[in-house]
């Protein structure tokens, strides 16, 4: 199959002016495939980009034509990706705007592939280059204050601070068991966005909240007897944050849990062990105290913390 590929960003384009210049270079017997969307949003879903994605790891098309290579990616190295999955699938990339192709194809082989390994070596020379060049620019034009990064205008850098309405949404569809991009989609937002979101979710507010937690949690132990620590129902049966103190009452493990009852019945087993997915030995979990949450990602964020501020000595993991 021979495919061609088209995609306008505005509505003033008309994508009829693309396929008739194409047509110069290629025959009537081809399969259409169009999106619409802005060239420099590449993270937003291309449907008809991603059919002929499968079409061409189906090894079902010979012969792909676009009007400019940026029609495919804005960014060389993405380009550069493109054309090594191309040749993996034995599908020859043409270009209107880029007819030196047509002339590698037309080389003899082997020689065909050797200029074309060079060539697509070259693109990501290019392409590192580019990239490397924008980076300097980029941080040569910044300017730091009080932590705070600013352009060379004085203009604040970063994204803008979400509403309160639109945070409430993201924890909302999170706390739902969804994707960063069904999020994303949903509300209309970049998945950096959310990502960022996510990561730094009420941090600010979470280190307050535990800048002397340890020290009261420290004021109502409950004694680590493995399934009879929770015979009297006390402990939830929800998400949270546990610690585990050792005999001087000395800080020796931090743990989230999806079921906080059943996870801190599982510490001090009978058996002579270490704990399961921890570090502890046996006996040395004496006493344990606990807090809950509503969710489970608000427990990994603060067991990430909590773990990097106090370091207990059985914590691998962020120390």
């Amino acid at each position: 199959m021979k495919a061609i590929y088209i995609r306008t960003s505005t509505t003033e384009q008309n994508p009829e002016n693309q396929i008739s210049d194409i047509e110069l270079m290629s025959n009537k017997d081809y399969s259409i495939f169009k999106d619409k969307q802005s060239a420099w949003k590449e993270d937003k879903e291309r449907p008809d980009f991603e059919r002929l994605l499968n079409h061409i790891k189906a090894s079902q098309v010979s012969d792909l034509y676009v009007w400019d290579l940026d029609r495919l990616y804005r960014k060389r190295l993405r380009v550069v990706e493109f054309f090594k999955l191309c040749k993996a699938y034995k599908c020859n990339i043409h270009s209107y705007r880029q007819s030196w192709l047509e002339a590698i194809y037309k080389i003899p082989s082997p020689w065909n592939e050797i200029v074309s390994d060079f060539l697509i070596q070259m693109m990501g020379w290019l392409a590192e280059e580019e990239s490397n060049k924008k980076s300097e620019r980029v941080k040569a034009a910044k300017r730091d204050k009080n932590g705070i990064t600013f352009s060379y205008k004085g203009n604040k850098w970063g994204r803008k601070e979400l509403n309160n309405n639109l945070q409430e949404k993201i924890e909302i569809l999170r706390e739902q068991g969804n994707t960063m991009r069904f999020i994303a989609k949903e509300l209309n937002i970049s998945i950096g966005v959310v990502h960022k979101y996510l990561v730094d979710f009420d941090r600010e507010k979470i280190q307050k909240m535990l800048s002397s937690l340890i020290e009261q949690l420290m004021n109502s132990l409950i004694e680590c007897k493995g399934k009879q620590t929770i015979q009297n129902d006390i402990i939830p049966l929800l998400p949270g944050i546990y610690c585990i103190f050792n005999q001087t009452k000395e800080l020796i493990y931090i743990g989230k849990a999806k079921n906080l009852r059943t996870r801190i019945a599982q510490h001090n087993p009978k058996e002579d062990t270490i704990m399961k997915n921890t570090n502890i030995p046996f006996g040395e979990a004496v006493y344990c105290s606990y807090f809950e949450l509503e969710n489970q990602f608000k427990a990994n964020q603060i067991e990430e913390i909590l773990v990097k501020k106090y370091m207990p000595k059985y914590n691998e993991q962020y120390v």
